[in-house]
């Protein structure tokens, strides 16, 4: 039964691998497409400019995905690893305070990915900021006194 675990945890490691590739992927056939355009259209420093802007948004996907992938795994190994001691060491049990612990850290990189991409994009920020309180303080945090 350990195995599945670890067979389960590489599987999607895999798959969020080959997924960020993939949009890695698409996102430098659109550069190189904008590129061609805007070749065409312009010349000299712009299109330098426009070149630099598309090797930082290619860069700006590489180190996104690296770290949702890096934090998946580090938030689910604990608990893959709690799962084969419990197979492996009988006295391990699901009531642990270490089980709930292993848990809350897979739960937390549910909950952590779109913090993730609001950090490395200004759109999804934005969007972030007019979902949770429309950019402003609350205005019950206004009223209370500062110490």
């Amino acid at each position: 039964m350990s195995g599945v675990s670890w067979y389960l945890l590489t599987t999607l490691v895999v798959i969020f691998v080959y997924c960020y590739a993939h949009i890695l992927m698409v996102v430098r056939r659109q550069a190189r497409v904008m590129h061609g355009h805007q070749q065409q259209q312009q010349a000299g420093s712009a299109t330098t400019q426009a070149s630099s802007s598309q090797h930082k948004m290619q860069a700006s996907v590489t180190k996104t995905a690296i770290f949702l992938t890096l934090f998946f795994v580090l938030c689910w190994t604990p608990n893959n690893v709690y799962y084969i001691l419990r197979q492996l060491v009988p006295a391990v049990s699901f009531n642990f305070p270490v089980y709930a612990v292993t848990l809350f850290l897979g739960l937390l990189n549910v909950c952590g990915n779109p913090f993730i991409y609001a950090a490395n994009y200004d759109v999804i920020k934005m969007k972030l900021k007019k979902i949770v309180g429309r950019g402003q303080v609350l205005p019950s945090l206004q009223d209370t006194p500062h110490t």
